[in-house]
């Protein structure tokens, strides 16, 4: 209840403070648009970096709905202890959005992307791996890893979506992206009583992989608005 006071002030501050952006004129008649090979060519590549996405996100909201069970039940980590290995998988965010833009902009989103996406499956696999003692270090390198794929993610979708159209395509996104938290708790809930906690986040680490020939199948070149007929 205490952390929710902050929010509605932001709100109430959005609300009567922002002001709204003033759209142009139109200064012609606006022709109905059509669903052609212009719009798949243009919307194409969005959606399978949506697509990807949603395989790529997994380990992140895997470990955002049950690493906290995993430590506690899984490895027999007491709760205070636990809390301190999930808040590390948060922490290393603090500098790795920065840091993985910076090189997203000197060596390509995709290559950057494709690197993080093995690193966060090798460091997920390594948290059911590692003895008590190290966990720490994996649980690090996770965080770096997974706030990096959201930071360069959104850099390449932007690069990849008509203007005009980017609010609708990163809504979509968004409402994708967090959808796997609906699923995912009672998922590895019902994994972890019939095989093992491992298990459970070993599946996420393979699965996230499978992103990575969807995103090599994407053209990164941006769009403009005139190439949609």
């Amino acid at each position: 209840m205490i952390l929710a006071i902050p929010g509605l002030i932001l709100a109430a501050m959005l609300w009567f403070f922002i002001r709204p952006e003033r759209k142009l004129k139109q200064t012609g008649p606006q022709q109905p648009r059509k669903m052609s090979f212009g719009y798949l060519k243009t919307y194409g590549p969005a959606m399978l970096f949506i697509i990807a996405a949603f395989v790529y996100v997994l380990g992140q909201r895997g470990t955002d709905v049950f690493a906290n069970q995993y430590f506690v039940y899984g490895r027999g980590i007491g709760i205070a202890e636990a809390s301190i290995l999930f808040s590390t998988l948060k922490v290393a965010g603090l500098f790795s959005a920065p840091i993985c833009g910076r090189l997203s902009d000197t060596y390509g989103r995709k290559k950057v992307l494709i690197v993080l996406i093995i690193i966060e499956s090798a460091s997920l696999y390594a948290i059911t791996a590692l003895s008590n003692m190290l966990l720490i270090i994996p649980c690090l390198v996770f965080g770096f890893a997974a706030f990096g794929l959201l930071t360069v993610g959104e850099a390449l979708l932007a690069d990849i979506t008509p203007e005009k159209q980017r609010g609708t395509i990163f809504g979509i996104n968004l409402t994708i992206n967090f959808s796997p938290s609906i699923f995912l708790a009672p998922a590895l809930g019902a994994i972890a009583q019939l095989y093992s906690f491992d298990l459970g986040f070993i599946i996420l680490s393979a699965i996230m992989l499978v992103s990575i020939p969807l995103l090599l199948q994407i053209k990164t070149k941006p769009v403009r608005e005139h190439e949609i007929h």
